[in-house]
């Protein structure tokens, strides 16, 4: 029997997303099947902390009705002191009967490696990703996540424009999923990605890999040159303090142009537009890191951070339902083994 994985962007179509995707989650947004993973146990491997995409699956998990075990990332990462490969972890919790494992790993291509000695499903729950190389590390579930929430803020999918404010960098391996995952399903598609000077060669790969399918991308070095028109303004995380590699950039009015949601912004953008953010946002992270996204534009009704919180979560429970057959529903065409 072919093994199935949720590995990358680039296993996903249109056709599946608005014919198996989204209505699995709404559906799910009228009610869950409470039994449809029954008996069912699934692992959390996670090398790297998270609050959000853990507590995502472990609560989808619940409310099919399968269960759960995960072990500290800390001990996910070693074993009695001696550091422990992917692999090693993935076949000891095959032998331990996982119907499925859902891995965050500590390095780029670190999914890829488990599904590769992996008799059951592997999710991929996000790796990190600092001046990594395009598509070499990928966080599929979260890119998946943002797709349903653009559909639900404006109740389309095409003819946006989506201004992306990729911070200092640390946020790489979304802002690459959520792109590449845009310009696979997304007709009429206008991207913007809003990058400091020194940071542009960052994203010329994906400026050529999307410019050959079509999409018109083009990096700009001020937010306030495209907010007025934006659909959707997308902030990712900057500072991302775990990795440890960030580039820190100065806060509004210190550097040349905006890359924050500043009062001067927020006038500017349309009241029918979509203000996102993944989640962790930089608030109280420290003085001197900016906020890329302040406290108080918490309750504007154009952010949609805490509506991608919930679709994460319900983004899990349709692909473990899909994926391990709940209810008979096919799953995601092209999950490569």
């Amino acid at each position: 029997m072919q093994m199935r994985h949720v590995l990358a962007v680039e296993q996903f179509e249109r056709s599946w997303i608005l014919g198996e995707l989204l209505p699995t989650v709404a559906r799910f947004e009228q009610g869950w099947p409470a039994t449809a993973l029954s008996g069912t146990e699934i692992f959390h491997l996670f090398q790297q902390p998270s609050f959000l995409t853990r507590l995502a699956f472990s609560r989808a998990i619940k409310r099919l009705g399968g269960g759960h075990e995960q072990a500290d990332f800390e001990d996910a990462f070693t074993a009695e002191g001696r550091r422990q490969s992917i692999e090693d972890e993935v076949r000891i919790l095959n032998g331990l009967d996982y119907a499925a494992i859902v891995v965050r790993a500590a390095a780029a291509g670190g999914a890829e490696r488990a599904a590769a000695v992996s008799r059951v499903p592997v999710i991929n729950a996000g790796e990190p990703a600092h001046r990594a190389a395009l598509g070499s590390a990928q966080h599929p579930t979260q890119a998946l996540a943002d797709l349903v929430t653009i559909r639900r803020a404006l109740g389309r999918i095409d003819q946006l424009h989506v201004a992306v404010v990729p911070g200092d960098g640390a946020s790489l391996v979304i802002v690459q999923s959520l792109a590449m995952l845009l310009g696979r399903v997304c007709q009429g598609l206008r991207l913007s990605l809003v990058v400091r000077p020194a940071l542009t060669a960052l994203f010329e790969e994906l400026r050529a890999s999307l410019a050959a399918t079509g999409v018109d991308l083009a990096l700009v070095n001020d937010l306030r040159l495209v907010a007025p028109s934006a659909d959707v303004i997308y902030f990712a995380q900057a500072n991302n303090l775990h990795l440890g590699m960030a580039e820190r950039y100065l806060p509004a009015g210190e550097e040349p142009g905006v890359f924050v949601l500043t009062d001067e912004v927020a006038a500017s953008v349309r009241a029918d537009a979509a203000i996102m953010h993944p989640l962790p946002r930089n608030i109280g992270a420290g003085q001197g890191v900016p906020e890329e996204l302040p406290e108080r534009f918490s309750d504007d009704p154009r952010l949609y951070a805490f509506t991608q919180a919930r679709m994460k979560y319900l983004v899990a429970g349709a692909l473990l339902y899909m994926l391990l057959n709940g209810s008979g529903s096919r799953p995601a065409p092209r999950l490569e083994s």
